[in-house]
């Protein structure tokens, strides 16, 4: 075998081992997008599990935990332990993603129609992706807010006609922490889902 094959086989080799690294992350709209149409499409289906197992799949590809948390939780989750927490990531992302396939019929008005979508840049290299429908003549907006997280844009936050997910959560979370504890906030966690 000759040195120009051996410098090629290098070459396609070494492409093949970075290639997660070469390859085109998607833009912040076509991430906004495709999660706003799964979450239309989840919002049509019949049976609440067939719901949460499509927002499984959907948030474990797309939704960046760590920075809801930051948002929600502010210094409560710095301040605690590494086990600590994973300890709340286990117990809330379930009760998360209950809440979604829950309240998914909230935009279900959406499935059918025309949306346009508008991209904005916030500080702290935020990007809102707010996606505008009509129905019945109505105006319904839904914003996302996204981040870049391990190479790919990430949703981390949701704001349907006015209610944001997050700021909903951090009132039920803060008024937990403060009469309760973090015990007292997974304990509720176990049982119920602090709806926003």
């Amino acid at each position: 075998m000759g040195e120009p094959m051996i410098k090629t086989i290098r070459i396609l080799i070494g492409l093949l081992l970075f290639w997660p690294s070469l390859t085109v992350a998607s833009t912040p709209l076509e991430t906004a997008r495709s999660f706003l149409k799964e979450l239309v499409t989840v919002s049509t289906l019949q049976t609440i599990e067939e719901r949460t197992d499509r927002i499984r799949g959907l948030v474990q590809g797309h939704f960046d935990f760590n920075s809801f948390y930051q948002k929600t939780l502010a210094d409560h989750w710095t301040q605690w332990t590494l086990l600590e927490q994973l300890s709340f990531d286990h117990s809330f992302r379930g009760k998360f993603v209950e809440h979604l396939a829950k309240n998914a019929n909230r935009i279900k008005s959406l499935h059918e129609t025309q949306i346009r979508f508008k991209l904005s840049k916030l500080p702290n290299q935020v990007v809102k992706v707010t996606a505008t429908g009509t129905h019945g003549g109505e105006r319904i907006p839904v914003s996302l807010y996204l981040v870049f997280r391990n190479g790919d844009w990430k949703v981390y936050d949701l704001d349907v006609a006015g209610a944001n997910l997050s700021r909903n959560y951090k009132g039920r979370f803060n008024y937990l922490i403060r009469n309760e504890g973090y015990s007292g906030l997974l304990a509720k966690l176990s049982t119920t889902t602090p709806h926003p």
